[in-house]
């Protein structure tokens, strides 16, 4: 393997794996609100993807979603929680009772 140290012309930014979703596109939350942005992938291992910073793409700084979404739609109103027990930070939870933290409604509801 060799290291190449240089200042790219391009913006680059890492993103896990698991955010790409097909047609290299990314779920993020702005403002609790689940949005679909495009992504660019300059390069890509099993745990992590460099993508292009451009206008209308993810940026630094946006919450990225890394677990899987049942049936997410863009415009869908999610809450961001805290780390709590059994939970990992950044997870995101429904704000309808009746769906669970991956999508799925909850039987009995």
């Amino acid at each position: 393997k060799v290291h190449i140290h240089t200042n790219p012309k391009l913006d680059l930014l890492r993103i896990a794996q698991e955010a790409v979703q097909p047609e290299e596109k990314v779920w993020v939350v702005e403002d609790n609100v689940l949005m679909l942005k495009p992504v660019t992938i300059a390069y890509s291992t099993d745990e992590y993807s460099v993508v292009l910073l451009e206008s209308g793409g993810v940026k630094v700084g946006d919450s990225i979603i890394v677990s899987p979404l049942a049936q997410p739609s863009v415009g869908m109103r999610v809450v961001p929680i805290e780390n709590v027990s059994g939970g990992q930070e950044g997870e995101l939870q429904s704000v309808d009772p009746t769906v669970g933290r991956t999508g799925q409604v909850r039987s009995g509801s």
